[in-house]
């Protein structure tokens, strides 16, 4: 809460190290990447995982939420990023292209 500065929410679901979270633009959903291949997307207003995405085969060190939170975009040390649609949870498009980067 940044009015007091009291956490409103802890968000549990990784089973390793989480790298990185994005805020979407109102609020409402957060997006974490963990090494544990993972990331959640999660709904602020009550703390709950509303999608668990897993088609990485490698840790994932970045994500991000699209302005109107429709799309998330995740980035993972097996050389792809993957975008995902967050109103049901499935990936629309694998990018490659990162080899030897």
């Amino acid at each position: 809460n940044t009015s007091d500065g009291k956490p409103i929410h802890t968000l549990r679901g990784h089973s390793r190290f989480v790298y990185r979270c994005a805020l979407s633009a109102d609020g409402k959903l957060a997006l974490s990447a963990s090494s544990d291949q993972t990331c959640i997307l999660w709904n602020t207003s009550n703390g709950k995982p509303i999608f668990k995405f897993k088609e990485h085969d490698r840790a994932v060190y970045g994500c991000a939420l699209s302005v109107d939170g429709r799309l998330a975009l995740s980035a993972s040390e097996d050389k792809t990023c993957i975008l995902w649609n967050t109103s049901d949870g499935t990936p629309m498009r694998t990018l490659r292209g990162h080899e030897g980067a």
